[in-house]
């Protein structure tokens, strides 16, 4: 199976925050992300701390946009910014 790069969301299912991030190997990162999780050391305070509130099973990792790794900041910044128009 081929990695993919591009732009990623994991989503809350019970109050529909969202975290966004770009990697060029999506599906290993959100290995990584699930890993830091499950361990209680991920970096994103909101996010640990929504994890332990809900539980790993209300959340949903999505890939929101497939892209070049030279276009990772471009798009990250307006898939941001559509998500979240109003918190810059």
């Amino acid at each position: 199976m081929q990695e993919t790069c591009g732009i990623y969301a994991i989503v809350n299912a019970t109050n529909k925050k969202t975290y966004v991030g770009q990697s060029e190997t999506v599906l290993q990162r959100w290995r990584q992300h699930r890993s830091r999780l499950d361990a209680g050391t991920h970096d994103n305070r909101h996010l640990q701390a929504a994890w332990k509130l809900y539980g790993a099973d209300v959340f949903d990792f999505r890939l929101i946009l497939e892209c070049a790794p030279e276009k990772l900041g471009e798009n990250e910044k307006l898939v941001l910014a559509e998500i979240a128009p109003n918190k810059r």
